[in-house]
């Protein structure tokens, strides 16, 4: 029989994990509380209540969380952040995601679940609020005219006030729009600060809920369709371009998941490699033309030409940069935004980034066959969508994965990924 005494340490431990599924929408570049004038005292409040518990269960249980490759990542950006940039915000931000990133590697498989679920029912919301807003404006969108685009992650804690009544739903991108099914519409962002912060914070976790059954499964359709075709970002497709290329290498390595691990590494390498060699304006062209025959679905590919030759140049400026500061530089600037974890990771913290995120992208790659293999059509989608989603985030825009919530969310699908291989027996609906 539980004792009073457990019950009550499980329930702290389950209203301590609501409170990080609650910080995954408060801190970021996510402006949901700026609506109200409340960020920074619900960020105080949180950060108050969290620390202390999630730092005493990192530290009785450290030994399960050492040798992980995320955490000491994590370790490696404060020490570099604390070395060279002394930048204090970006000392707690780390600092904070190591202690909530240590608690979550130390805690039972449950609460994990308890705080990953939490997190998919709030996007799941906010997703719904975001079609609402599309319909809403596909039927009237002369509205538009009173939503003046005003959040950006700058703002950090500054109230957005004298809003309109339907940007309670969510704010949309600053640009002239797109065309879907040949109607001009908006492109949404819920209220992040730009559309790319959204393949961490509404991506991510739909991905996720394609794991679980029941209703948590059931909201990854609203989820799904809010991201992928609502918020019309390009970083977002290109998650999905590289998935249904990757599909069938669960294929060729069914019994050598280690080595499709590795093999999809080396594409990466190859891959960055390839971007320093090509002509990236004339590259850039021919594919934007490439898809111009669908311009007639959605004409948002045909917009992204400057976008494009930006993300791809940085990319080659930040490949070129690694090997100049082997031991990091602590801020990578603007490069956070439109280059890739690996070499933001370098840039941090020198080869040492390197190391431990290319170790980490392995194991998770490595797990992800073992999904891909043994959980049937469910698994095959899963993972499919895990691979192209981190093959672009490795490579092309990381903007907002160096942030709390953001590492947050990258734990948390690492230890769906392994969980999952390591409970390979089992079907993934029933997981």
């Amino acid at each position: 029989m539980v004792s009073e005494e457990n019950k009550s340490v499980q329930h702290l431990l389950s209203f301590c994990v609501l409170l990080i599924a609650i910080s995954f929408y408060s801190f970021g570049s996510f402006g949901f509380l700026n609506i109200f004038g409340a960020r920074r005292v619900i960020q105080i409040v949180l950060l108050l209540i969290l620390m202390p518990i999630l730092s005493l269960i990192s530290t009785k249980k450290i030994i399960r969380f050492l040798k992980e490759p995320l955490w000491l990542l994590v370790l490696s950006f404060l020490i570099a952040e604390i070395i060279l940039t002394q930048h204090k915000l970006n000392i707690l931000n780390y600092f904070v995601a190591l202690i909530t990133i240590g608690a979550l590697f130390s805690l039972k498989g449950k609460y994990v679940t308890f705080a990953t679920k939490g997190i998919i029912v709030l996007c799941g919301i906010f997703s719904i609020m975001g079609i609402i807003q599309f319909i809403v404006l596909w039927f009237n969108p002369s509205l538009s005219i009173f939503m003046d685009h005003r959040y950006a992650s700058g703002m950090s804690a500054d109230t957005i006030s004298n809003i309109s009544a339907i940007e309670y739903l969510g704010f949309i991108v600053a640009d002239g729009g797109t065309t879907l099914f040949g109607h001009h519409v908006y492109r949404l962002k819920s209220f992040a600060a730009e559309p790319s912060v959204l393949v961490y914070s509404f991506l991510g976790p739909g991905i996720l809920a394609l794991s679980y059954r029941g209703m948590i499964r059931v909201l990854a359709y609203p989820i799904l369709v809010f991201t992928i075709v609502f918020v019309a970002s390009g970083t977002i497709w290109l998650c999905l371009l590289f998935s249904l290329i990757i599909f069938p290498i669960g294929y060729l390595f069914k019994r050598f998941p280690g080595l499709g691990g590795l093999t999809i590494m080396l594409v990466i390498v190859m891959v960055m490699v390839m971007i320093t060699k090509i002509d990236i304006p004339l590259f850039a062209r021919s594919t934007i033309d490439f898809f111009s025959s669908v311009s007639f679905l959605h004409s948002m590919p045909s917009q992204k030409y400057n976008s494009s030759i930006v993300r791809l140049t940085s990319i080659v400026y930040g490949f070129e940069k690694m090997w100049t500061y082997p031991f990091g530089l602590g801020d990578v600037g603007s490069l956070g935004i439109i280059s890739g974890l690996i070499v933001i990771s370098s840039l941090i913290s020198g080869f040492p980034g390197l190391l431990l995120i290319s170790v980490m992208f392995y194991r998770m790659f490595k797990y992800g066959i073992y999904v891909w293999q043994y959980y049937g059509i469910e698994g095959k989608i899963f993972s499919s969508l895990f691979f192209g989603t981190f093959l672009q985030v490795s490579l092309f825009s990381a903007y907002g994965w160096t942030s709390l919530p953001g590492l947050t969310m990258l734990c948390l699908l690492y230890i769906r990924i392994r969980d999952l291989s390591a409970a390979a027996v089992k079907p993934i609906h029933r997981v």
